[in-house]
């Protein structure tokens, strides 16, 4: 080969080996999968029911989902999309789109109900004097308590007694429908539960806080990550359409 014809292979080399490493890029950017990350409750009572229709609308992507009970794991830099509780303010350097307010609310069965009709005079002293269903206290666990709502209605806090205690949300709302005693819960944690009659509210107080849940990231605003995580916020004002399964409750 001449002098000036290894100079055109070498040019033309270079030149599809940038072509190369850059269809790579563009490749391996359009099948990464993104990552959600959020808690068993959020995941199981909120985003299941939306799964599907959030992968469709992403369909040239993966959506992972990943739950975790300690909020300190949505740091792991695996995690592209998290739905975090709090303020806004409290992850710097993110984009923390909001996706409800905190209302949170007594809810028991219609069988417990009927037995203690002096619940539908909507006394929160009635309750008081119920079986409570609470929550496990954790450090990393926050949002309303039982103290909290009975300071709100202005109801003395009920004596310690022995009560029942769950390590999660979910369980404290599946004891509520065997008829166990009454549960908070959170508004937009409740999925389909009270449409198909398997709770109701045990007081039409509700207490409402300026917390709320987000969906956090650090993506540039535009690009896929950002896509999913204004997708949750506008599926956060709709209804779902289909509640998770409610096998568990009939066999409690």
């Amino acid at each position: 080969m001449t002098p000036n014809g290894q100079k055109l292979a070498d040019a033309v080399g270079i030149g599809l080996g940038h072509i190369r490493n850059v269809l790579n890029d563009l490749r391996s950017r359009t099948d990464a999968a993104i990552t959600i990350a959020c808690s068993y409750d959020v995941a199981y009572h909120w985003l299941m029911p939306r799964f599907g229709a959030l992968r469709t609308e992403m369909a040239e992507r993966e959506i992972r989902l990943v739950t975790a009970a300690d909020h300190r794991a949505y740091d792991d830099p695996a995690v592209d999309v998290s739905i975090r509780f709090g303020h806004a303010t409290d992850w710097p350097d993110t984009i923390a789109i909001r996706l409800f307010d905190e209302e949170v609310f007594p809810v028991c069965s219609p069988a417990f109900l009927a037995k203690h009709p002096e619940l539908r005079s909507g006394d929160p002293r009635a309750i008081a004097k119920l079986p409570l269903l609470h929550l496990e206290h954790k450090d990393t666990l926050r949002g309303v308590r039982w103290r909290q709502w009975f300071a709100r209605a202005g109801v003395p806090v009920p004596p310690a007694r022995k009560e029942r205690i769950f390590p999660n949300y979910a369980g404290s709302l599946f004891e509520a429908m065997s008829g166990g005693g009454i549960a908070l819960a959170w508004s937009h944690l409740i999925g389909d539960f009270m449409e198909r009659g398997l709770l109701v509210r045990a007081s039409p107080l509700s207490v409402e806080t300026d917390w709320g849940r987000f969906a956090v990231h650090r993506a540039p605003e535009g690009s896929a990550v950002d896509r999913v995580a204004r997708w949750l916020a506008a599926a956060a004002q709709e209804p779902a359409t289909a509640g998770p399964p409610v096998l568990a409750a009939a066999s409690t």
